[in-house]
Order: structure tokens, then sequence, then C-alpha cells
């Protein structure tokens, strides 16, 4: 995207002290949300910056690297950040990996492991409809030491369900389980 930024809806706050763009929206955030739940965030506000100015005006914002988080990914991670109503964070549903899977990766890059936690442990709650979405779940789970071993249990019950013929046993104990 190209052109003059806009400010976020949602997340641009007039005592937030951070402009932060993520592709061409400007967030107005504070520095210790960020830091309190982003390792990354927290390291980067300790390092001395070139450029003092940098994040305190729309003209001057921190800009976040593309590859770091998409601007959906983003407004998804200031949904837990801030969410509307106290304790009520946005629903996580197996059946929408296509939406989560690149917030897991910004967690991943951010730095933000409560958030991927939650995330994780929001989709093993969700074991309803784990089977219709169980190769892409697969594909997370195991990029996220995080995961759970229930989730992945979950993962090999419905891959061994659906297996025809049924998994010889190496090829059980390759799922990780013992046999």
């Amino acid at each position: 995207m190209s052109g003059v930024p806009i400010r976020s809806a949602d997340y641009y706050f007039a005592r937030g002290d951070l402009v932060l763009q993520v592709e061409n929206v400007l967030f107005r955030i504070h520095r210790d949300i960020l830091s309190a739940h982003s390792t990354f965030f927290c390291d980067m506000f300790r390092t001395p910056s070139s450029d003092s100015h940098e994040g305190e005006s729309d003209d001057r914002p921190l800009k976040l690297a593309r590859d770091l988080s998409s601007i959906e990914s983003f407004t998804i991670l200031c949904n837990l950040l801030y969410p509307k109503k106290i304790g009520v964070l946005p629903p996580v549903l197996a059946g929408e990996l296509e939406t989560w899977a690149p917030v897991l990766e910004a967690t991943q890059a951010l730095q933000m492991d409560s958030a991927r936690e939650y995330i994780l442990s929001k989709l093993e709650e969700d074991r309803l409809n784990i089977p219709s979405v169980a190769a892409r779940l697969l594909g997370l789970i195991i990029n996220y030491e995080e995961a759970s071993d229930v989730l992945k249990l979950e993962y090999n019950g419905v891959y061994l369900i659906h297996s025809r013929p049924y998994p010889s046993t190496r090829r059980f104990s390759l799922l990780g389980n013992d046999s």
C-alpha cells in the first residue's frame, strides 16, 4: 500500500505515547502495554534510537516491518491487548485457522509469548472443530513449543480415526506415542 497513512478507527488513542505504522495504518497505542506483552518491543524501547522523535507523531511514526505483522494480524493482536469489554477477548476457533495462523506467526516474530499461549489454548478448547482442520492445525502446532500435548494428542486421535489402513506401529510411534 502507498499514500498517506490513515489512523486506526479503534486503536488510535489520544493519550497513547507511541505512533506505530503497520502497512498504511497508524496506531497510537501505549509503549508500556506493548513492552509488558512483547519482548521484541520491550528490547526495542530499551535500545537507544538514532531518531529520538521516531514514534512521537503521525509525521514520524515507528514503522513495523511487513514481515513482522500484517495490518490484519496486528489489529487482532490489539484486540487481545485492548479488549472492548473487560475480560472478553475475541473468540479463537479452529475453523478460522486462516485468520489465526498469521496472527500466531506475528506473535512469534514480535515475541508475544502470552498471546501465542492464549491462542493455542483456545484452539485446544475448540476440539469439536479440530477434525475439519486437522492437517492445517498440525502444520501450526508443530511450530510452537507452547502447543499443549492435549492439542497434539487431539490431532493424533483425528489422524488415527481417519487413517485407512490404520497406521503401523512404527508410523504410530512417529506421531509421538509409544505403543
